[in-house]
């Protein structure tokens, strides 16, 4: 039987309070919602998140998870990015067959995105490439195709190979999985199109071509309240947002990840260095009762 896990990346690394109020509302309508269905029946959500997460925010999570997890929403803050892979290892473990797909904080997913996944067995990557893009604040969205991206695609396989997995951007999966002999496949849920991934003015991306290219799409749709409710959206806390949203301010256009890419880089050579005297600590100590030379 394979256990199922989702991972969302909240926030690690950022400490501008204005972003974290926008996104723990978004999250609240969105992410949240949309996935809790998915824990009820079953699926564990490690959430992992910034050590000096603000006050407020770090409320809010640990009330979702004291509130809805039933001791499978996990709170995991951290100090880099590096550190999540081993951290998801830990959190998983290393026996088994597991299923693991990466969230972001303000995507999501419909309520048979997991059902498209139960006859997978043996060790596969699983993408289901249709979905829509959507802004949600006009409540609009498009039709796309996108293969491979992180909130579509399921690794499926030994545990031990998770944290290996998640040091693979989304972009390499394919080539990652050919090394490893793991086969690729793309499936789709009986019901449709199965992620909505998320623009809005504090995305980490050039959103106003994004909105621009929604509205202009021939095949663009209204994001309605029925297809808000097969996504799981909590339609009071979507208007909250969707009004707190008016006068928020706006991300810049140079990427949020980009201030802190190089500081990254040096955290992640600082952490390798640590890993290798991990390493060094356990041999010293892998024989305690045997003589000293």
């Amino acid at each position: 039987m394979v256990s199922q896990w989702v991972y969302t990346r909240f926030g690690i690394g950022i400490a501008d309070e204005a972003w974290w109020d926008f996104r723990t509302r978004l999250f609240r309508a969105v992410t949240l919602p949309s996935i809790l269905r998915h824990v009820r029946e079953g699926v564990h959500w490690v959430i992992f998140t910034d050590v000096d997460i603000p006050s407020r925010s770090r409320r809010a999570l640990d009330a979702i998870a004291g509130n809805h997890g039933d001791g499978q929403i996990i709170i995991r803050p951290l100090r880099f990015v590096c550190e999540l892979p081993d951290a998801l290892e830990w959190e998983v473990g290393r026996d088994g067959l597991v299923g693991v797909t990466r969230l972001d904080d303000d995507d999501a997913v419909s309520d048979d995105f997991f059902g498209a996944l139960q006859y997978e067995h043996e060790p596969c990557i699983v993408s289901q490439p249709l979905g829509f893009e959507a802004d949600l604040a006009t409540r609009i969205m498009r039709p796309i195709h996108a293969p491979m991206l992180s909130l579509n695609t399921t690794f499926i396989g030994n545990a031990n190979l998770i944290a290996e997995y998640a040091r693979v951007g989304h972009h390499m999966v394919g080539a990652w999985a050919d090394k490893r002999g793991i086969p690729t496949k793309e499936v789709q849920s009986e019901s449709g199109r199965s992620f909505i991934y998320s623009r809005h003015k504090q995305s980490d991306t050039s959103f106003g071509a994004r909105r621009k290219a929604i509205r202009e799409d021939e095949h663009s749709v209204v994001l309605t309240a029925s297809a808000r409710s097969r996504f799981g959206f909590d339609e009071a806390a979507f208007e909250d947002w969707r009004q707190f949203a008016r006068t928020a301010p706006s991300a810049p256009s140079s990427k949020t990840w980009d201030r802190t890419s190089a500081l990254n880089e040096q955290a992640y050579r600082l952490y390798k260095d640590l890993a290798d005297v991990r390493r060094q600590q356990r041999s010293a100590t892998a024989n305690i009762f045997q003589p000293v030379d």
